[in-house]
């Protein structure tokens, strides 16, 4: 269990800095006059910013998938349950920045075992 909330926190963490390297990285122009700031450049930078949250969020799913199937003793329950609220905890993020985001179950053979991990997927209101 103590395994779990390790790795747990390690993905939440990983998510956040990929979360501010995003910020620091968008690539949408700055406003220089008050007649630039539109609607439509805050909503650009929400949306550049809710895809890299689950860009990030996917690619650490991905990770820990890809790493469960090189593993012959992969823990799957501690699996889904982290990618899980990994994905959750991505879904709140976006949807804070004003995007809907849903999951699409894809189907991964670990050790064996079919099992459906979600991947994220931003979606304009």
């Amino acid at each position: 269990m103590k395994k779990i909330k390790i790795i747990a926190f390690l993905s939440v963490l990983a998510l956040m800095f990929g979360l501010l390297s995003a910020v620091a990285g968008a690539a949408v122009p700055v406003p220089q006059t008050a007649n630039d700031c539109t609607v439509e450049s805050y909503s650009s930078w929400r949306e550049v910013l809710a895809n890299r949250v689950a860009d990030t969020a996917n690619g650490i799913i991905e990770d820990m998938v890809v790493a469960a199937q090189n593993d012959p003793n992969a823990n799957i329950d501690s699996l889904l349950a982290t990618t899980n609220f990994i994905s959750q905890s991505a879904i709140r993020i976006i949807n804070a920045l004003g995007f809907d985001a849903t999951c699409t179950y894809v189907p991964y053979v670990i050790n064996g075992v079919t099992v459906y991990i979600d991947p994220i997927i931003v979606i304009k209101r």
